[in-house]
Order: C-alpha cells, then sequence, then structure tokens
C-alpha cells in the first residue's frame, strides 16, 4: 500500500511539471509558457516584428478556441517566453462581440485608450485584471457594419518582451 501511494505521489508529482494546457488565460493561454508549449496547440507562423522590435508569430488556432479570432498572434521574449496575445477579428460589432462583452461583465467598462483613435483599456492600474494580465487593450478599425478589431493581452513579463540592446 505505501510503494502504492509512493507511485501515485511520483505520477502528480510530474504531471504537474509538464504544464499542459490549455490554460485559463485569453486563447487558452498563460503568462510565461514557451513556444514548444503553445505549438501543441497551434501551427505558429513567424510574420515578423512588432514595433518595440520582437518577432511574432500568427496562427489560425489557439489553445481553447472559445474567442472565435480569425487569428492569433503571440509575442515571446528572447528567452522564449509568451509575454502577450493579440486577437484578430475582422468582423465584429465593437459593443456587442461576446469578447467585449465578456471583458466588460469581468472588469468593468473599460476607460479610453487615448493611443488610438477607436479604442479602449483595461491597466492593472485602475483594474484588477486575472491571469497575470498588466493590460487589454481594444483596437477597432472602420466603419458599422463593416468594423474590424485587435484585441492585447499583455502579461505582466511584457517588458522582458523588448529585445536587451
Amino acid at each position: 500500500m505505501k510503494s502504492w501511494m509512493s507511485s501515485i505521489a511520483i505520477c502528480v508529482a510530474l504531471s504537474g511539471c509538464s504544464d499542459d494546457g490549455p490554460w485559463s488565460g485569453p486563447a487558452g493561454t498563460k503568462m510565461g509558457i514557451s513556444k514548444e508549449q503553445l505549438g501543441k496547440y497551434s501551427v505558429l507562423e513567424s510574420v515578423g516584428s512588432n514595433n518595440i522590435g520582437t518577432t511574432m508569430f500568427s496562427s489560425k488556432q489557439a489553445p481553447s478556441m472559445t474567442s472565435a479570432a480569425d487569428t492569433y498572434e503571440y509575442v515571446f521574449s528572447p528567452e522564449g517566453q509568451l509575454c502577450m496575445v493579440q486577437m484578430r477579428f475582422e468582423s465584429v460589432r465593437q459593443t456587442a462581440s461576446p469578447l467585449m462583452l465578456d471583458l466588460k461583465t469581468r472588469y468593468g467598462l473599460p476607460a479610453k485608450d487615448p493611443a488610438v483613435s477607436w479604442g479602449v483599456v483595461w491597466s492593472s492600474e485602475k483594474y484588477k485584471l486575472s491571469d497575470n494580465l498588466s493590460e487589454i487593450s481594444a483596437e477597432f478599425q472602420g466603419e458599422e457594419p463593416n468594423v474590424s478589431a485587435v484585441v492585447s493581452f499583455s502579461f505582466e513579463n511584457v517588458k522582458d518582451c523588448k529585445p536587451q540592446s
């Protein structure tokens, strides 16, 4: 009986170390997962660099597809840890999309994002965010009924994503 319990404890300990997803964060991700971990759920394709010079990876899949984005983009630190997830929606109704309604229900009404002409932001300075998120922003483009959106989820380690100079 004692050896059986030890075997179970070892199996539980080993499975806990694997950190298999999907995870509880945006699109089934979480802060710090590796490209290899994410690659078990998504076919990642390098799409170039973002505005801070970090390589971005794109995919039509995510560990959790509940948000039903058209494209998912992932940013990793130079050490290979996930620090940002972006969901791109080709056609949305900015105030009535399921993702925006979920975010409003979870965190409250967002603040106007002064960095973009048509966007909102939830910042950890003003809102109690979950899943190690430091900021959520949504930027809309187009005119109704043809509106597209990019919803960005920045994790607390986003500062690590800037290339070292």
